[in-house]
């Protein structure tokens, strides 16, 4: 990462602030491709990337490096706190979230630091309090024509959404889980080929979790190690087309049991994906790729899962002051049903982004996911919608404004929660 592209990051991190409570919570863990399928050539410019001296984090020398602190304070409400199917009770919070960003000033190699904390607080019920942390370290050595060997080590304490298909239901607690590994990457560049090799490890650990009726429920059943293998080639047809394949090989190996005397869902899976990735000038830029993922479940009480396999996005730019994305994805999950050995995720993101003024930014967007379990009759339907308004005041201090709906349906046998929550939220970031 250039000190340009820190600047940016900064930047956009005042921009994004902290745009609601469930900011603090992430999806379940998602094994897909850790590859980005790049499309930007730089002949395009979307509302968050534009550059923004003005409004840029200066950060503070530190000898050969450059330091970024940051720190958002925010405010937030909920109307169904324990995301229940009736009689959903509100509640507000209030959160702090300081971040450190060390940044190396070196030319042909770089060294990224960062790390930070998000505490959440819940007025009147205390029990779904958050305690998040992160730390990420990120070392790139670049060479010839653009070619790169890039190693990352991170770490981070999470919590998981309730709209997520593999979590538990009936719960007063959040859902914790502690995100831990590493990866090596290489990128290589010759003329109109790019390719591109990586291997990576990620351990999550699940914490306990405590039901509405106030029992203690262990996760360590949930608790596995992803070993990932990952090849990618790219062909350049023109500066603005270029082909692309990709393959990866993943191992999950479970720590424990599903349940005493029943093998837990550890798997080998397969994955390639073809496609196009593009930039025409002052239109459209994007990658579209399809292909085949399987899933071999290494007992045989499990049934194996295989096919269609998606991941595409696509960037209209109507004008220089809007920017227009829309994503797609399919992949397999595992299941924590009984009886499912797993679950196909397949969903679709529509953004929208609108430079009202330089400094106030406004979007809106539309999230939509189906999961389709395997081996018990169940759809789950996940709806999401999100608006929000930055507005940057300077480059030291910023305001955003976020108001949020989501909905989580089931056909069939009820996996998860079935649940409505809308929430808003106003947060003020101070970075320098």
């Amino acid at each position: 990462m250039t000190a340009k592209a820190t600047t940016a990051l900064c930047a956009v991190g005042m921009m994004a602030a902290l745009p609601s409570v469930a900011a603090a919570q992430n999806a379940s863990p998602i094994s897909d491709t850790t590859i980005p399928l790049l499309y930007d050539r730089g002949r395009n410019t979307g509302v968050l990337d534009r550059a923004r001296p003005e409004f840029e984090a200066a950060g503070i020398p530190a000898g050969s490096f450059t330091l970024y602190p940051k720190v958002t304070l925010g405010a937030g409400m909920t109307d169904n706190i324990f995301q229940s199917q009736t009689g959903g009770k509100s509640d507000q919070s209030l959160w702090v979230d300081p971040r450190l960003l060390l940044q190396s000033n070196w030319t042909r190699r770089s060294l990224t630091i960062s790390g930070g904390g998000n505490l959440l607080r819940y007025i009147n019920n205390t029990s779904k309090n958050q305690n998040g942390w992160d730390v990420q370290i990120n070392g790139t050595q670049e060479f010839a024509q653009e070619s790169s060997l890039v190693l990352q080590g991170h770490s981070a304490q999470k919590f998981e959404s309730q709209f997520s298909g593999s979590t538990l239901g009936d719960l007063q607690t959040a859902v914790p889980y502690n995100d831990s590994g590493a990866s090596l990457r290489t990128d290589f560049h010759l003329n109109s080929v790019r390719l591109v090799a990586q291997i990576d490890f990620t351990r999550y650990n699940f914490g306990d979790v405590v039901t509405l009726g106030g029992v203690t429920v262990s996760e360590a059943n949930r608790n596995r190690d992803v070993f990932r293998g990952t090849g990618q080639a790219e062909f350049a047809v023109s500066r603005s087309v270029s082909l692309f394949a990709q393959t990866s090989f993943e191992r999950t190996a479970y720590a424990a049991d599903f349940s005493p005397g029943v093998p837990n869902r550890s798997s080998n899976s397969y994955r390639v994906i073809a496609g196009v990735s593009f930039d025409l000038t002052a239109l459209v830029r994007g990658s579209v790729g399809l292909g085949y993922i399987k899933r071999d479940f290494s007992s045989a009480l499990y049934t194996n899962l295989s096919g269609l396999s998606v991941e595409s996005k696509l960037e209209w730019f109507p004008s220089g002051l809007t920017t227009v994305s829309v994503s797609a994805r399919r992949l397999i999950q595992d299941s924590m049903a009984q009886g499912s050995s797993g679950y196909f995720a397949t969903g679709g993101n529509l953004r929208v982004d609108h430079e009202l003024l330089r400094n106030v930014l406004m979007n809106a967007s539309v999230d939509y996911e189906r999961d389709d379990y395997k081996g018990i009759q169940s759809k789950a339907d996940v709806y999401r919608l999100n608006g929000g308004v930055n507005y940057l005041m300077s480059r030291t201090v910023g305001i955003s404004a976020n108001i949020g709906y989501g909905k989580r349906t089931n056909n069939g046998v009820v996996v998860g929660r079935v649940f409505s929550e809308t929430t808003g939220s106003l947060a003020l970031t101070v970075q320098r």
